[in-house]
């Protein structure tokens, strides 16, 4: 079932540049039809665009402060210091499977472009692999001797119980 719902996700999922106009679109527009294993066929209409969305503008939760994947990259860019902040917006990477959608990039650097000043210089690059960009990187750090220190035994664990990430990490 799994399976079939990644699939979905992949072939007929995208991320509209502007959700308003999209929602107002004529329904034969984004209208689609998959065919599930069995042979039986679905159609999908607003919810292809619908899901991806979340990513954007994720439902709000009482008492906590909740920002999209653009809101969440501007959080951290400007927590970086002003003197390279600059380098920072001119090399941002998209990762993770997600970013995959059809229109991602586009929207992302739209949103993003939007909450700065207009001088602002924005970079974002999209490799088509970076489904597997978080694998990699985790890959390496773990074979960098210099990060041997931080990692966790399972022995340390076991005898410190979740404390012993508080204690090495922050």
């Amino acid at each position: 079932m799994l399976a079939i719902v990644d699939d979905i996700k992949k072939k007929c999922c995208y991320v509209a540049l502007d959700f308003k106009a999209e929602w107002n679109r004529p329904k034969k527009e984004y209208m689609m039809d998959y065919q599930l294993p069995d042979g039986q066929t679905i159609q999908l209409g607003k919810e292809r665009f619908q899901c991806p969305e979340m990513l954007f503008h994720p439902p709000q939760m009482p008492g906590l402060s909740v920002f999209g994947v653009p809101g969440m990259a501007l959080k951290s860019l400007q927590k970086v210091p002003e003197t390279c902040r600059k380098e920072m917006y001119e090399n941002i990477l998209l990762c993770g499977g997600s970013s995959g959608f059809e229109g991602f990039e586009k929207r992302f650097t739209h949103d993003l472009l939007a909450s700065l000043p207009s001088n602002t210089k924005v970079n974002v690059t999209a490799v088509p692999l970076r489904k597997y960009s978080v694998w990699t990187g985790g890959s390496i750090l773990a074979s960098l001797n210099n990060f041997q220190p931080c990692w966790i035994r399972k022995e340390q664990y076991q005898e410190h119980g979740p404390y012993i990430v508080h204690r090495k990490c922050y």
